[in-house]
């Protein structure tokens, strides 16, 4: 048990309240620390790992565009002929 303490030296205690809620703030403090520490590194990783995947997507793109010419030119008219179309549906 915890030291005894006293209130207004009416009521006693078998534990110290103040000592207690002081122990559980100070764990809330790091384990709040601990938890913006990962999440800082788990954004960190996954910002990484999303450049990494949009660079090999556009060396993809691009070395298609430069194999193809002919049917990067062809998508990029029917993507653009869609387009059009659902913008002016109304």
């Amino acid at each position: 048990m915890q030291k005894l303490s006293t209130r207004n030296g009416k009521h006693k205690s078998h534990y110290d309240l103040e000592k207690d809620f002081r122990h559980i703030k100070d764990a809330l403090l790091d384990t709040s620390g601990d938890i913006k520490g990962r999440a800082s590194e788990i954004l960190a990783r996954s910002l990484r790992d999303m450049r990494l995947r949009s660079e090999d997507a556009r060396d993809t793109v691009t070395d298609y565009i430069i194999d193809q010419p002919f049917k990067s030119l062809g998508f990029a008219a029917l993507g653009g002929f869609i387009l059009g179309l659902l913008i002016r549906r109304k």
